[in-house]
């Protein structure tokens, strides 16, 4: 028969917690990221879009704003920094997306 070893109450669990409580506030803070530079970057192409739109060219533009930064040597440091290099994708995800569909 084997013996269990004594745990420290709340131990293991409250840092599982904690692990997942902040990834689900980066997921939180990357979607808001993604909406605002979204939103910034329709706005400076001349493009209304809605809500899920503007979220979607936000993330997409995260993904490649943070690709070309890192090629580029530069880091974003803030969330001032995220939000602008967010835009800068997101920009180019939708000036690519305009020639693609010609309009």
């Amino acid at each position: 028969m084997r013996r269990r070893k004594a745990e420290i109450p709340g131990s293991t669990g409250t840092k599982v917690r904690e692990q997942t409580m902040t990834l689900i506030f980066d997921l939180i803070i990357f979607l808001v990221i993604g909406l605002v530079a979204g939103a910034i970057a329709s706005f400076y192409m001349g493009r209304q879009q809605e809500l899920v739109p503007n979220l979607i060219t936000g993330t997409v533009g995260a993904f490649i704003g943070g690709f070309i930064a890192k090629l580029l040597g530069l880091t974003a440091y803030n969330v001032i920094g995220e939000v602008v290099v967010a835009t800068v994708g997101a920009i180019i995800c939708l000036f690519i997306w305009q020639r693609i569909r010609g309009s």
